[in-house]
């Protein structure tokens, strides 16, 4: 019986450590935290504004001249002949153009001699514009005025839907008159 004494002698001692080491002894002084500062006061709804506001026309000048430096700078990259700088024109600038100023990226296309620069300029134009808007794009292929710039348009826009979107494409090659042979449809799978 020795052992059975010695087992709740020891529980007993135990469980007495325990109360006493987590507080059963009696209520805990709590430390006293400082009081939240208050909120700062309101400010007002309506203040002052103390810099000038500009115009409508001011505004729009500056939007303007937003746009020619881009529509400069894209010129400036296609007539460099530098890679770089033209794939970040055609990548950041020409988007932006294309949304707010189309008619600025027409004329600079316009104003472009036949060449690699025009060429690439009209291709990367249908690129995007086929992309986002295809009977936009249907109308500005449809009103170029050299056939071979209007033949390879089609082509290029053809073979920029086809992957993604193989029925417009055969839309849009009958539609321009470039024939469903030029369609290359996606792999399936």
């Amino acid at each position: 019986m020795k052992p059975a004494i010695l087992v709740i002698v020891t529980v007993v001692l135990l469980a007495v450590g325990s109360a006493v080491l987590i507080g059963a002894d009696g209520p805990r002084k709590r430390k006293p935290y400082p009081k939240p500062t208050p909120p700062p006061p309101a400010s007002p709804i309506y203040h002052d504004v103390r810099e000038r506001i500009p115009t409508e026309d001011e505004i729009a000048r500056e939007a303007n001249a937003h746009v020619d430096e881009h529509v400069a700078a894209l010129a400036s990259a296609l007539s460099r002949g530098d890679l770089a700088a033209r794939d970040a024109q055609f990548l950041h600038v020409l988007p932006e153009l294309m949304q707010v100023a189309p008619d600025r990226v027409t004329a600079l296309l316009g104003t472009l001699q036949a060449g690699e620069a025009r060429d690439l300029l009209r291709v990367e134009m249908t690129r995007q514009l086929i992309m986002d808007d295809t009977d936009a794009a249907l109308r500005w292929i449809g009103a170029l005025e050299d056939e071979a710039e209007k033949r390879d348009s089609a082509r290029v826009a053809v073979r920029e839907l086809a992957p993604l979107y193989p029925d417009e494409a055969v839309r849009v090659a009958e539609s321009l008159g470039i024939g469903g042979n030029e369609v290359e449809r996606a792999p399936a799978g």
